[in-house]
């Protein structure tokens, strides 16, 4: 191929260029289909999260005061500033200690990395600690435990893992802050990139289950910071019902 052609590289030659440790999926047996993937994985036995941990507040929003919880997992004091450093973002009505996010700190660290389970706003038993509520646009408080850590422990290198709705997030402060140090990589796990198609499609009737599962989290979510803040948040039935994750609302006074 000619140095200046834009001909795109054979299939043959692009799959040769993939790294030996990148191959592609094979579910488990019996599990080929997706709803079954999501719903059986949440059930099946996994290793005992041993990890020992540490657990910290990080204040990311000096305006109202809002923190988030942080649990961190560090390699010993020598070695630790060196080693790459992990903040692991759950997804929506997810936790720190949502079975996925202990199941990559458990690998992380025995690979020798940091990792720090980051908790958004409210999540993990922390509704007491913002009076607000979490979206999909702050990035900035992930930029800030990045920041926080950063700072403490002198750290070189450090990489975002999100999980859906935190894949939105990681990839959102990945495009604000390009190469920017110390964070130096990136990854999404099925990230809700488009929130507007990724509602819908959580509305269609195949997938109604997974949408009522969520208002079932985020209605009990809001009477919580009703309860906590009854100043900031009028009472549930003056708002109406709610019957998809898009319905449009206005929960603040």
């Amino acid at each position: 191929m000619n140095p200046g052609s834009s001909k795109s590289p054979e299939p043959e030659q692009a799959a040769s260029a993939l790294p030996e440790w990148l191959t592609p999926f094979r579910p488990r047996r019996g599990l080929t289909n997706g709803h079954l993937q999501t719903i059986v994985g949440n059930y099946l036995r996994r290793p005992p999260f041993r990890t020992d941990g540490l657990a910290e507040t990080v204040q990311v929003d000096p305006a109202d005061g809002s923190r988030v919880l942080c649990h961190c997992h560090w390699q010993p004091q020598a070695v630790r500033a060196q080693r790459l450093s992990v903040v692991l973002v759950h997804g929506l009505e997810g936790s720190s200690d949502s079975r996925y996010i202990q199941g990559i700190t458990s690998r992380a660290f025995a690979a020798g990395f940091n990792v720090i389970r980051m908790n958004m706003r409210n999540c993990g038993g922390t509704d007491e600690l913002t009076p607000t509520l979490y979206h999909s646009g702050l990035s900035g408080d992930v930029a800030a435990v990045l920041r926080h850590f950063a700072a403490a422990h002198s750290l070189s290198r450090i990489a975002l893992v999100g999980y859906s709705m935190g894949g939105n997030l990681v990839l959102k402060l990945a495009g604000e802050w390009g190469n920017q140090a110390p964070l130096c990589a990136v990854a999404a796990v099925c990230p809700a990139i488009d929130l507007a198609a990724g509602a819908d499609a959580l509305h269609e009737p195949i997938n109604r289950a997974y949408e009522w599962n969520f208002l079932r989290g985020l209605r009990a979510r809001y009477a919580r910071k009703r309860a906590l803040f009854p100043t900031r948040f009028v009472a549930p039935e003056e708002i109406g019902p709610v019957s998809s994750i898009r319905q449009d609302r206005l929960p603040l006074l």
